[in-house]
């Protein structure tokens, strides 16, 4: 399992930063998290999360909110 640490901004439906991480990174994926945490605390229109998926076209499909228009996610269903 890869681990995804992603920077998104809610009020643009963005993705501000995408960081990918090989499962023997775990370590550094979860310090690159708590960093950019640290760093964005005060906008609370960012949001940080750390995924794990086998494959980022696996992410893609289990966490399509974070990189899809909302109308193209209710398209789709």
């Amino acid at each position: 399992m890869n681990h995804y640490v992603i920077v998104y901004h809610r009020g643009r439906g963005t993705v501000l930063e995408e960081h990918e991480f090989v499962n023997a990174e775990a370590a550094a994926a979860w310090a690159r998290r708590d960093a950019l945490v640290a760093d964005t605390i005060t906008d609370r229109d960012v949001e940080v999360v750390l995924l794990r998926a086998p494959s980022r076209a696996d992410l893609l499909k289990t966490h399509a909110r974070y990189f899809e228009s909302f109308p193209d996610i209710l398209s789709a269903a």
